[in-house]
């Protein structure tokens, strides 16, 4: 279940970064589809006992 768990949040992370339209000057604020992909990985890390998840998304300068 962990590694699932892992799964979906290094695909989440690819979504947002691959999803991104141009460099943001500052936050970004979410569409529906990304708040859900989001909720979702959170309760499925509740659910299986998880810890704290951060997620940085480098930009597309590597930072």
């Amino acid at each position: 279940m962990v590694a699932v768990i892992g799964g979906v949040v290094v695909a989440v992370a690819t979504f947002l970064v691959v999803d991104s339209d141009s460099d943001p000057t500052g936050p970004k604020t979410l569409t529906s589809d990304q708040a859900s992909r989001l909720a979702v990985t959170r309760f499925l890390n509740y659910q299986a006992g998880g810890r704290a998840v951060t997620i940085d998304v480098p930009g597309t300068a590597g930072g």
